[in-house]
């Protein structure tokens, strides 16, 4: 029986190394599709925040926030377009669509 504060075997080591391996898997490369569903949710916690606590790039909260921010650093159309909008940008719009998008409504579908 080993002792509290002794250094383990090499093949102890080995063995959870092995087991930390199986136990949590190699990392992938991050693919398009773990994108997409990544802005996905990105896009709907700022969309749900936005029903709920305004229009603001503020009414998001700090994680996802900076996760929007992070990926429209990163170039991503969708976001830049989310973070436009809860900023108050409305240039990517075209001319006269200002009124249109207010008078919409946004229907409540739980959380399809």
């Amino acid at each position: 029986m080993m002792q509290r504060g002794q250094s383990l075997l090499p093949e102890q080591t080995a063995a959870a190394d092995a087991l930390a391996t199986e136990l949590v898997g190699t990392s992938r490369p991050w693919t398009v599709d773990d994108h997409a569903a990544q802005v996905a949710m990105v896009v709907r916690i700022a969309i749900r925040s936005a029903q709920h606590r305004g229009v603001s790039l503020q009414s998001m909260l700090s994680i996802p926030r900076r996760r929007l921010l992070d990926l429209c650093d990163q170039g991503d159309p969708t976001c830049l377009v989310v973070r436009d909008w809860l900023l108050g940008n409305l240039a990517h719009l075209p001319d006269g669509f200002e009124g249109s998008f207010s008078i919409a409504t946004v229907v409540d579908r739980g959380d399809a």
